[in-house]
């Protein structure tokens, strides 16, 4: 998880700071219900690639001038380490 972060950290001027998709577009993405066995590592960094990352705002972005707090649980805490390392804000 940390080498994915540290990866959108050098990568992150070559991204646009702005989501380019439609509302729902993680619809037709996602399956329609999570697997049944265990994913490999690598897979599920493809699928953030993926599917992920084209809806995101790129909060670190350097054409990004706006802010937004975000929130912590203890839940969540691998989650939320991926998603503070890159930055994430969440609009559900």
């Amino acid at each position: 998880m940390i080498d994915a972060i540290a990866d959108y950290h050098s990568s992150i001027r070559d991204r646009s700071p702005f989501s380019d998709v439609n509302p729902g577009y993680l619809t037709d993405i996602l399956p329609d219900s999570a697997p049944q066995q265990p994913e490999k590592w690598e897979n599920v960094i493809k699928d953030v690639d993926r599917a992920i990352m084209p809806g995101l705002l790129h909060m670190l972005h350097p054409q990004n001038f706006s802010f937004f707090p975000r929130g912590f649980s203890f839940p969540s805490l691998l989650a939320e380490l991926l998603s503070d390392g890159l930055a994430w804000t969440q609009y559900l």
